[in-house]
């Protein structure tokens, strides 16, 4: 009798607990606002989710040179929800340490990048959610000009979970 009610509440707390691991956002209460403005804001770079690839703890994007130049950036990404038509930044759980080495984006090439945010952001629930790249990405040519006025150039990529 007393394995029968051990294991019942073994099962309960389970249930419980493994119910509550979902991260879904439905009120902006307690999240920060994205303080990104501008994205996708030049028409010879693009980032696109992979088919196929989004579930709730990662996805892959392609992103893809449309231009001439060379691109090199550091692969930095964060993670956004929307909430009534307004991105939020997802709280991050748990710090991790990026990779900071430089990658190229020859003309005309395309690269996929794994983002695996299970970790540093948790189980996403359903929601619309963007993964943002928003590092230093530099065109390389004598004449290239910078970027809006900056060396920063941000791209999102949006996808829902269901």
């Amino acid at each position: 009798m007393k394995k029968s009610i051990a294991l019942v509440i073994v099962i309960l707390v389970s249930i419980i607990f493994f119910s509550a691991c979902d991260r879904t956002f439905k009120k902006a209460d307690k999240l920060e606002p994205t303080q990104i403005g501008t994205v996708n804001g030049l028409e010879s770079i693009s980032m696109t989710i992979k088919e196929g690839t989004v579930s709730s703890t990662g996805l892959a994007v392609i992103i893809k040179n449309h231009s001439d130049r060379e691109f090199v950036y550091v692969p930095i990404f964060n993670m956004e929800v929307q909430i009534d038509d307004m991105w939020y930044q997802v709280p991050v759980l748990y710090d991790v340490t990026y990779d900071l080495a430089l990658s190229w984006l020859s003309p005309g090439d395309e690269k996929e990048l794994k983002f695996d945010w299970e970790y540093e952001h948790g189980k996403l629930g359903r929601g619309k959610y963007r993964v943002v790249l928003y590092e230093q990405m530099h065109a390389i040519s004598e004449d290239a000009p910078v970027y809006g006025g900056s060396d920063r150039l941000i791209l999102a990529a949006e996808f829902e979970i269901t």
